[in-house]
């Protein structure tokens, strides 16, 4: 650095804030005294490196952190069954040492051929490769040990071994952790293999199934929601209709609460198990539905009419969408299940599901105020000689008289399907269509109401919808 008397003149801070006067300078006016440059380079620099040191010893804490942290971590361990020293590949899951044969993992067009495939570029007698030693393991995240090594207990199995995932003795639980794990890895022939095994133990292909998770019509809640995700990764159409059907038959029984189902209806977009879910959400949230919601404030009365749906859901949908959660109470349940209530059966409504309640409600209420004044038409059959003037008719009436019976309007004004059964009993055992239809016409005027019940059935999924979505 040159030495300060050789250093151009520094203007002082002074200088720039108060001109000089006119005329000549005062050349014998004391200058203010010129800053130290050196000293404040020095300065500078020392400020400089000490923060530089700063930086430096923050960066080696976290350093030290993370290798104290590696340092303490648990030590792997070789698995009792699954180190066979004579393999060529190692794979840490967990704390879990699993060493074996490349040519399993890698067949079946899974991602670990793919992964052995990769070019490892120039390789170093120092920089050891990863997966052929304990200190340098195939890291693999998202399974634990156990369900790893059932993993490979299906690669290394015996004919006879599988086989016995093919009874009714099967463990449902195994199962679905190869289904899982196989179609995580894309093992695609052996993922087939286990959820159509899963299907076949589950519908009884091979007897009753003994295990709890087999008969699902008393396996929990937690248990068919696991069989339901498995079968729809995997993609498995029949596993999916028989889990629908046997899950939506226990939630119209009153068997299971319908919180769960609508969560995962709604995750991976089944219909046919949202209709039924939301419908019997809908029911049992009571008739007085709209008084009943409370999101912050008392919108509406618990004494809201019957006939009056509109407006309230109206108002309720207008405000709703604001609201991040709805408080709705979960209703007491009696269910044949010792299972406690899960988190879905408990945790408040959210604002979608809200949403779909709301516009689910106020659809019901419309379609039975067709249905009760528009009986189902039936055909005419063969034989029937007064048919539109005599049996039309007089279904009509019946029909007309059973829909606003006291029976019929115990049920909730949204309850469409009750209403439609109990007008379906009544009809049953009428006197008045046994003496004046023919008995081919009764025939077909129940078989038209049966029908018309489960069309409804099966159509709830489309009047539980987000009207916001909808309309956007």
């Amino acid at each position: 650095m040159a030495d300060s008397d050789s250093a151009a003149p520094v203007i002082p801070p002074t200088a720039l804030a108060q001109p000089p006067p006119q005329g000549s300078p005062d050349v014998n006016a004391t200058p203010e005294p010129e800053p130290p440059r050196k000293r404040k380079r020095i300065e500078d620099q020392a400020s400089d490196r000490s923060a530089q040191t700063c930086d430096s010893q923050q960066a080696n804490d976290r350093t030290g952190n993370m290798d104290n942290g590696e340092t303490h971590a648990a030590p792997a361990v070789h698995d009792e069954n699954y180190y066979d020293e004579g393999a060529d590949c190692v794979i840490r899951v967990e704390d879990t040492l699993f060493r074996v044969h490349r040519f399993l993992l890698a067949r079946d067009s899974s991602v670990f051929q793919d992964m052995f495939n990769l070019p490892t570029g120039e390789a170093k007698e120092e920089t050891p490769q990863e997966g052929f030693s304990d200190e340098e393991p195939i890291h693999l995240f998202g399974e634990t040990a156990e369900e790893f090594r059932i993993f490979l207990s299906v690669l290394y199995a015996l004919p006879e071994e599988l086989h016995a995932y093919r009874t009714a003795s099967s463990d449902i639980s195994r199962l679905l952790t190869v289904a899982s794990l196989t179609n995580k890895y894309h093992f695609i022939s052996t993922a087939w293999w286990a959820v159509s095994a899963l299907y076949s133990v589950t519908s009884g292909e091979f007897g009753p199934p003994t295990h709890p998770m087999g008969d699902l019509t008393r396996a929990s809640t937690a248990a068919l929601i696991r069989i339901l995700e498995v079968a729809m990764r995997c993609g498995h159409r029949r596993l999916i209709d028989f889990v629908v059907e046997s899950w939506s038959n226990r939630i119209l029984s009153k068997d299971l609460a319908p919180r769960a189902a609508m969560r995962v209806a709604d995750r991976w977009d089944l219909d046919g198990l949202r209709g039924v879910a939301y419908y019997v959400q809908l029911m049992e949230m009571g008739k007085d539905f709209d008084g009943r919601l409370r999101m912050g404030h008392n919108l509406l009365s618990t004494q809201t009419q019957e006939m009056r749906p509109a407006r309230s859901v109206a108002q309720l949908v207008q405000v709703q969408g604001s609201n991040e959660e709805a408080v709705v109470p979960a209703p007491a349940r009696s269910t044949s299940s010792s299972e406690p209530p899960s988190e879905d059966e408990t945790a408040p409504l959210t604002t979608v599901q809200l949403r779909r309640l709301l516009s689910g409600f106020y659809a019901m209420v419309t379609l039975w105020d067709h249905l009760r004044l528009n009986p189902p038409n039936f055909p005419r059959p063969d034989g029937c000689t007064y048919h539109m003037h005599g049996c039309v008719l007089t279904f009509r009436t019946v029909w007309l008289d059973a829909a606003k019976h006291d029976k019929t309007t115990t049920y909730g004004s949204a309850d469409v399907v009750g209403r439609l059964r109990c007008v379906e009993d009544q009809l049953r055992a009428s006197t008045d269509l046994a003496c004046a239809l023919s008995p081919g016409c009764k025939r077909e005027a129940l078989a038209a109401v049966k029908k018309l019940v489960k069309d409804v059935q099966e159509g709830l999924s489309a009047r539980f919808v987000d009207l916001s979505v909808v309309g956007d």
